[in-house]
């Protein structure tokens, strides 16, 4: 089990998987003695983020099971591995990524941390610069997945935006306005990603997409940040020309960190997208189904 801290599982779930183990070895990513700990392992369990790479498999010989305790399994390289099997835990946080999707675009348009801020410090006057509503704006949807449908019908239906997206694949039954993507980066106020990394999105927004996007356009990027080029990023926000939201800044090289926290055009967050008691309990049920379907009957 990979980077697995003991809050992160109840009691009741530690004790069925020590049931089902003849050994329970839990580790960091990091630790120096991984791949002799994987020598003999039949399971692994990583926790959202660990990337499973083929020099991790070829320390595993006996390997026949990986888990990610999450939804997405883009940093996961079975390298043809057909012997071993890969699972996640879908759909466990849909709600909670999408709700936290508007959250920060109407933090962004009404400034209510600069607010929030200013009435601690007792100033209560009204704001120098007045907000924006999100009705009426163009937002535009990257990748109708789960989350990206459901961040797309609460701003359309919840709050009357202008709401376009763009897949690989037309999603005629979502009631939502499909464009192409070069129309989008051109044309949208609102830019929210939500495509699932794949060998086919890695590094999707490039450069060339990068500076086609609108002057002035709010790029918020839930998803992992291998989608994107950060080196062409870097200097829209700098320049004023584009805002980015995150909360996979975990995920960057703390120079990196650094370089973005610098930038009064980004806002980093933590990973708290899918941090919600309702996500957590979801995740928690989805392993106890799975546990029962794999223990012996009788």
């Amino acid at each position: 089990m990979l980077d697995f801290e003991q809050r992160d599982l109840e009691p009741e779930d530690w004790d069925a998987l020590r049931a089902m183990s003849a050994e329970l070895d839990r580790c960091k990513s990091s630790d120096r003695e991984l791949r002799a700990r994987l020598a003999g392992a039949d399971c692994l369990l990583v926790q959202l983020g660990v990337a499973v790479t083929p020099e991790l498999l070829a320390a595993a010989p006996r390997l026949r099971y990986v888990g990610v305790f999450g939804t997405s399994t883009g940093r996961i390289d079975l390298a043809g591995r057909r012997d071993v099997l890969l699972r996640n835990v879908p759909a466990f946080s849909t709600e909670s990524v999408a709700e936290f999707a508007l959250g920060v675009v109407l933090d962004e348009l009404r400034g209510l941390s600069a607010a929030r801020r200013r009435g601690a410090a007792g100033d209560y006057s009204e704001p120098a610069q007045h907000g924006r509503e999100l009705r009426g704006r163009r937002f535009s949807v990257l990748g109708l997945g789960a989350i990206g449908r459901r961040v797309a019908e609460i701003a359309q239906r919840g709050f009357g935006a202008q709401v376009r997206y763009w897949s690989r694949s037309a999603r005629p039954e979502s009631g939502i306005p499909r464009a192409e993507l070069a129309l989008l980066l051109a044309d949208s106020e609102i830019l929210s990603v939500h495509l699932a990394l794949t060998p086919e999105t890695r590094g999707f927004l490039d450069a060339d997409r990068i500076a086609r996007i609108a002057d002035g356009a709010l790029l918020v990027h839930l998803a992992p940040l291998e989608l994107l080029d950060l080196e062409a990023l870097i200097p829209r926000l700098q320049g004023g020309s584009l805002r980015f939201i995150t909360d996979h800044a975990d995920e960057l090289e703390r120079r990196d960190v650094e370089r973005l926290a610098a930038l009064e055009a980004c806002t980093l967050y933590p990973p708290i997208g899918y941090c919600t008691r309702e996500a957590q309990a979801a995740r928690r049920a989805e392993l106890k189904r799975e546990r029962e379907e794999a223990m012996p009957v009788g």
